[in-house]
C-alpha cells in the first residue's frame, strides 16, 4: 500500500496507515507539505520523495530528506528520481529511474511497488550524492539545451555531458558523497 502526498492530506487516517509515502511536488511547497503532514506520520513509515532541491547556507547544506527529517519523525527517506515520462501516443514509453535509500527496507518496498515492464529501478545507497546529482541536473541540462539550439553536434553535446557529470563528482565528493553515485543516474 502507498500514499501519493502533493499536497495536505485530504484523509488523515489513510496517511497514518499506509506503510509507504511518496512526496511530489515542487520544492516551494515542501515546508507546507511537511507542516501538514507532520502530525499524521509515524516514525516507521517509509517516505520517498520526489523533489530535487537543495538549500541552506554557507555553513550547511540542506537536502530534502534532512528537512524531511527536521520537520517530522519520518527517519527512513529515499529519493525516488529520473526524467519526466512524457505519454507519447497515449502510451508512457519505457523508462528508468534511481531509487536511493540508505535502508534495504525501502529498497525492497521501492521495487516492490513501481517497477514494471515498462519502468526499471535502478538502486543505490547514496542518498546525498542522488540529492545532490537531482538538483544539479537542471542545470546541465539548460546547458544541453542551450548548445543544441546554438547547432553544436552530438559530439559536442557528450562532451558537455561528460564534463557535467565530471563536475558534479567532484562537487559531490567534496560535500561529501561517493563520486561513483553521479556516473550511475
Amino acid at each position: 500500500k502507498v500514499a501519493l502526498c502533493k499536497t495536505a492530506p485530504k484523509d488523515p487516517q489513510t496517511i497514518r496507515n499506509t506503510p509507504v509515502l511518496v512526496l511530489a511536488g515542487l520544492a516551494f511547497e515542501l515546508e507546507a507539505m511537511l507542516a501538514a503532514l507532520g502530525p499524521h506520520v509515524s516514525g516507521d513509515q517509509i517516505v520517498f520523495h520526489c523533489i530535487s532541491d537543495l538549500s541552506g547556507d554557507e555553513t550547511r547544506l540542506k537536502t530534502v530528506s534532512d528537512r524531511i527529517a527536521a520537520r517530522t519523525c519520518i527517519k527512513k527517506t529515499g529519493l525516488l528520481w529520473g526524467p519526466e515520462m512524457e505519454p507519447r501516443n497515449g502510451s508512457v514509453p519505457p523508462s528508468a529511474w534511481t531509487i536511493s535509500c540508505p535502508f534495504r527496507q525501502g529498497v525492497t518496498a521501492a521495487r516492490r511497488l513501481f517497477t514494471s515492464p515498462r519502468f526499471r529501478l535502478y538502486e543505490n545507497n547514496d542518498l546525498l550524492g542522488t540529492e545532490i546529482a537531482a538538483a544539479l541536473f537542471p542545470v546541465y541540462a539548460v546547458g544541453c539545451g542551450v548548445a543544441c539550439t546554438l547547432g553544436y553536434k552530438s559530439p559536442t553535446i557528450a562532451l558537455f555531458v561528460t564534463r557535467s557529470v565530471a563536475e558534479m563528482a567532484r562537487l559531490g565528493a567534496v560535500l561529501g558523497a561517493n563520486p561513483a553515485t553521479f556516473s550511475g543516474l
